[in-house]
């Protein structure tokens, strides 16, 4: 039987390049990311539909403290 399945590869985008790029900081910022529970943007209800938007993207928390550790090699903040 023959495979289809590649191997999976890693893109790494200029920003993220220039993030763990940055030189160390001289004073490491204490930084904290607090939950919410609302990640989903404006709900509205209307009586005759459901209605409910997206207008803000889901889990961006995540991707921020993502971006938070990876600053510096991980060298920009506690």
């Amino acid at each position: 039987m023959v495979e289809c399945v590649e191997d999976p590869k890693q893109v790494m985008l200029p920003t993220f390049e220039k993030l763990m790029n940055l030189p160390p900081a001289k004073i490491m910022p204490i930084v904290a990311v607090y939950s919410f529970t609302d990640q989903t943007g404006a709900r509205k209800r209307r009586d005759s539909i459901a209605d409910f938007s997206s207008a803000v993207t889901q889990g961006a928390a995540t991707l921020l403290i993502d971006a938070l550790k990876a600053a510096g090699n991980g060298t920009w903040f506690r």
